[in-house]
């Protein structure tokens, strides 16, 4: 188990039993593998509202909204239709090539995502907001 998950479940025990998803399922339809410890945080815990507070997606929520694709797809198109209206920064070398991808919503209504740049494996992913 991943040391995070690991100490999180000794803090907070699981309150149901695990439950394994179809990740590789999932990680074909976007097409990328997903990080270790999200998959292990999802079937230690299950996707839904952490805490009162994120709600984790999940590839087997029954609600569309809170499933990864669903909201990979989403927020690409957002962020594709921000890009071309606002204006943005210039960016390092390298990272025009960099993308998004959400892992969880808060209860505001604001986006947690990983930030994948070219040639990284998901393990090395860094979390963005």
């Amino acid at each position: 188990m991943h040391p995070a998950v690991e100490h999180l479940t000794e803090i907070i025990p699981p309150g149901a039993p695990r439950r394994s998803r179809d990740w590789a399922t999932a990680e074909h339809q976007l097409g990328t593998l997903l990080p270790e410890d999200y998959k292990e945080l999802v079937e230690t815990y299950g996707g839904g509202v952490f805490d009162e507070t994120i709600r984790l997606l999940d590839p087997q929520c029954p609600d569309e909204d809170y499933k990864p694709l669903a909201q990979a797809t989403a927020r690409a198109e957002i962020l594709a239709d921000l890009r071309q209206s606002e204006a943005k920064p210039t960016e390092p070398q390298n990272e025009s090539e960099a993308q998004v991808l959400p892992r969880a919503i808060e209860e505001s209504g604001a986006y947690l995502y990983w930030l994948r740049r070219p040639g990284q494996k998901p393990n090395e992913w860094s979390r963005a907001e």
